[in-house]
Parts: C-alpha cells; sequence; structure tokens
C-alpha cells in the first residue's frame, strides 16, 4: 500500500518544501511580494479548507464503507459456500446406499471442484483444471470434460445435479423430501456463484471513484498553503502526515473494493475438502472392535487414544447394541 501512495506522497512533501521554503525567502527579504499578490497566492486563510473537509469525509466514508460492503458480502457468500457444502455432503453420505459408493463418491469430488472452479472463476490469473491436476480431485476424464467447458462452476452444479438424479432414483419414494432438501443447498451454492459474480461485475462507479481523487488531491495541495502561518517549518512533516493517512483511508476503499484478490479464498478452498474428505473417510471406515472397551469416559476411566476413524454408523449402532444389553440385563435382574 505504501508503495502505490508514493508518486502521490512525494508530490505533496515535495509540494509543502517548496511553500516553506518560499514564504522563508519571502521572511528573510530575498524575494520582495506585493502583500496583496501575496495572500492571494498563498491561501493564508484556512477557512476554505474547513468548509471542504466536510465534504471530503463524506466522500472517503461512502467509498470505504461500499467497498466494505461489497467485502463483507463477498466473505459472508463463502461462508455459506462452506456450510452448504457441508450440509449436502452430510445429507449424500448418510442416506446414500452403501452399494451406491460410485455415486456418493462423485458428489463429494465434485463440491471441491466446484469450489476451486468457482475461486478461479473470480480470479483472472488462475486456472481451475490446473490446480484441480495437481491435487488429484477428479479422474482424468471428468477433468477433461470439465476443460472442455466456459463457464466451469456452472458445468459442476450441472453435474452435481444429475448426481441428485441419480440419487432419487435408488432411494425409496418415501424419501422424496430428502431429494429436495439437498437440492435447496444446491440451490444455495448456485446462489453463491451469482453473488460473487455479481459484485465482480459491477465495480463502484468510475466516475465517483476519479471525483474522490481529484477532490482530496486539489485539497492536500491547498494544506501547506494554510497550514504556513501556524506552524511554519512544522507545515511540512504535518502535511506529509495527513496526506498519507488520508490517502491510505482511500487506498483502503480501493484494495478491498474488488474482494477476491484478497479474501483467503484458497484457504476457504482447502477447508472445504479437508472437511469432505475426512467426512468421505469415516464414512468408508470399516467395523473395528467392540465400543465396550473405549467407552468408560463415563465411569471415571481414561479414554484411549484413538488410532482409527469410525463412522458415525458404527457409533449409533454400538450405542443401540449397549442400549439394548444394558435393558435385557435389567429385565433380567
Amino acid at each position: 500500500m505504501i508503495r502505490g501512495l508514493a508518486p502521490t506522497l512525494s508530490f505533496v512533501a515535495a509540494l509543502s518544501t517548496s511553500v516553506a521554503t518560499f514564504h522563508q525567502l519571502v521572511d528573510c527579504g530575498i524575494i520582495e511580494t506585493p502583500e496583496n499578490v501575496r495572500n492571494i497566492v498563498i491561501f493564508s486563510s484556512a477557512q476554505p479548507l474547513l468548509l471542504t473537509s466536510t465534504v471530503l469525509g463524506l466522500l472517503l466514508v461512502f467509498r470505504t464503507n461500499a467497498s466494505y460492503a461489497r467485502w463483507l458480502d463477498a466473505r459472508k457468500s463463502w461462508g455459506i459456500l462452506v456450510n452448504r457444502s457441508r450440509d449436502l455432503v452430510r445429507q449424500g453420505l448418510t442416506w446414500c446406499p452403501e452399494e451406491e459408493h460410485a455415486l456418493r463418491d462423485m458428489l463429494c469430488r465434485w463440491i471441491i471442484a466446484f469450489s476451486i472452479s468457482l475461486k478461479c472463476h473470480l480470479r483472472v490469473d488462475e486456472d481451475a483444471i490446473v490446480e484441480l491436476a495437481e491435487l488429484d480431485i477428479l479422474p482424468y476424464a471428468e477433468l477433461v470434460a470439465l476443460a472442455a467447458t466456459q463457464h466451469r462452476p456452472n458445468y459442476a452444479l450441472q453435474v452435481l445435479s444429475t448426481v441428485l438424479r441419480e440419487l432419487a432414483r435408488v432411494l425409496p419414494s418415501a424419501n422424496s423430501t430428502l431429494i429436495l432438501n439437498m437440492d435447496m443447498n444446491l440451490t444455495a451454492i448456485e446462489d453463491v456463484a451469482g453473488t460473487c459474480e455479481r459484485i465482480l461485475s459491477t465495480p463502484i462507479p468510475l466516475a465517483y471513484s476519479r471525483h474522490t481523487s481529484r477532490f482530496m488531491i486539489i485539497w492536500l495541495s491547498a494544506l501547506p498553503f494554510a497550514l504556513w502561518e501556524p506552524l511554519h517549518w512544522g507545515m511540512v512533516p504535518t502535511c506529509f502526515v495527513i496526506s498519507a493517512l488520508t490517502l491510505g483511508v482511500e487506498d483502503i476503499g480501493v484494495l478491498i473494493e474488488e474482494p477476491f484478490s484478497i479474501l483467503p479464498l484458497e484457504v476457504v478452498c482447502s477447508t472445504i475438502r479437508g472437511n469432505i474428505v475426512e467426512m468421505l473417510e469415516i464414512q468408508n471406515a470399516e467395523s473395528g472392535e467392540d465400543a465396550g472397551n473405549n467407552g468408560g469416559g463415563g465411569n471415571g476411566e481414561s479414554i484411549d487414544v484413538v488410532t482409527r476413524k469410525v463412522s458415525a454408523s458404527e457409533l449409533v449402532r454400538r450405542a443401540k447394541f449397549e442400549s439394548d444389553v444394558s435393558n435385557l440385563r435389567i429385565q433380567a435382574e
């Protein structure tokens, strides 16, 4: 950010030094200037700056608030993507029949592919195909099919919709509500893509940005003339500091106006991928020893370190088995 402000700050510093040098030469009598001309040229009154400072503040506040609203909207959208992806995978892993592991695996990997495709779709210098190939997310045939499309997030959504259609065919008709809920999650994910595209394709009007920048440059250029009388040579560092702070506020608005280049989308995609992979591994975990050896936490026994992942279905079966055994013991007594 400092590097981008360097030209403007250098101009303000040079102007402040020139104004201070001019005043010093006039005070020493080296340069003779008529008093009326001097008052006109050097803007000895700070009143114009005081009158316009409120306008400048309003312009900067509007610009910063508008940019922050775009940044926050983008971050919330990606947060929704994380939550909806987890929920969609959870529903698919829970209700998909065990013999339909192909549909289950395809659902998981294409949700990961969608998040990475959307990230690269919002950035001009990234390629989703290269990243998916490096991470080994999709099989070669699916990767080639995705590479042949223009709008890759849309294609990923189409694949996911087809997976849900096939899943609806293998599920009992009584589970139609489940497919509807999963499709609602998919629609929410599609809305995330639409929101991100709206933010990307609708920047803050250029005329407003230009007017704010021009207003600020004129205001900062007049500042040294108004501050000479009360500060003298202290005017130079004062103008530099005020310019740096003011320009910094505007530069922050410029930086966050396009949020997808500064948001940690790599971390978000990595979070989605890690959560889905872990959920899939747990779902595919094989049944191990009886949970009775490790389930004594309530009796004051120490819990052994977990050395393997246990599926949620296995935990539920264990709990039901222990409950049935306990009921039989009570009845026997």
